[in-house]
């Protein structure tokens, strides 16, 4: 899911046959949907609330989608690739997006893309190592990224300026943290509007570190905001106090078993 800056729509994912992207108007409860058939997943919005990016599988290869809400039935595949590409987020002016593709060899690494109207869409890589990077968040001023990455041998969260070259520093606490659902999705970071927070995920606990931003990078402890277990996403209100769950409900298993007799007999009567 993906909260639109204005706080009262949201971007979600409809798992289905097929995994299909809804728009959600949260004031009126109202549901339209945007994507028809193959999967889709990992939507986000601009900065203006007037596109979005997701990944889908529609042309092969799950690839990153530039869509418009005036015109949802119109996408354009931003960077063609047999890789896989998910997890992405715009910069804040909407000059280029961010986003994670996998490769057989290093695994997850991070690429930016232009989105210039005059200049040459050529993708390059931000960060391409051996190490496991993913989940891309830029802040709201465009100019630091947070992700994961395993290069300690765990996986832990990190910030660093961007587009670089400038200071990194981790936000987690060193110990691991677990930022992917039991399904395999890997859930986003999150800034606060005012960039002082980053929020994220770690096993069943929403973990906040406060941040400060500047020629170098500050940061305090991670806290724990709240525990709930089986979130599979999440995102934060405008304001930072309030946030929107996808919470996994599981299903009551089956406890009874009705048969009725004689159903043979009512079979080929024609029915009123």
């Amino acid at each position: 899911m993906s909260l639109a800056p204005d706080g009262e729509r949201a971007l979600v994912i409809l798992q289905s046959s097929d995994d299909d992207l809804w728009l959600m108007d949260l004031s009126r409860d109202v549901l339209t949907r945007l994507t028809f058939g193959s999967e889709n997943y990992g939507p986000a919005w601009s900065a203006d609330g007037k596109r979005f990016l997701w990944s889908s599988d529609r042309d092969g290869v799950p690839n990153l989608y530039l869509g418009s809400l005036d015109h949802p039935e119109s996408a354009e595949r931003l960077a063609p690739s047999e890789m896989q590409q998910s997890d992405g987020v715009w910069s804040a002016d909407g000059s280029h997006v961010v986003y994670t593709e996998e490769d057989p060899t290093t695994r997850g690494d991070i690429w930016m893309l232009p989105l210039d109207a005059g200049g040459e869409r050529r993708p390059r890589a931000f960060l391409k190592t051996a190490f496991d990077e993913r989940v891309p968040s830029l802040s709201p001023d465009g100019r630091w990224l947070a992700y994961t990455s395993d290069e300690t041998g765990r996986v832990e969260v990190y910030v660093q300026a961007f587009p670089g070259p400038g200071p990194k520093r981790q936000l987690s606490d060193g110990q691991g943290v677990v930022t992917f659902t039991y399904r395999g999705f890997y859930r986003q970071l999150r800034w606060s509007r005012d960039a002082r927070e980053l929020f994220y995920w770690n096993r069943d606990r929403l973990m906040s570190v406060p941040v400060r931003l500047g020629p170098e990078i500050d940061s305090g402890s991670p806290r724990l905001v709240f525990e709930m277990t089986d979130v599979l996403e999440f995102d934060v209100a405008p304001d930072g106090q309030r946030f929107l769950l996808a919470h996994d409900i599981a299903r009551k298993p089956l406890t009874r078993l009705v048969v009725a007799l004689g159903g043979a007999a009512e079979i080929g009567k024609q029915v009123p």
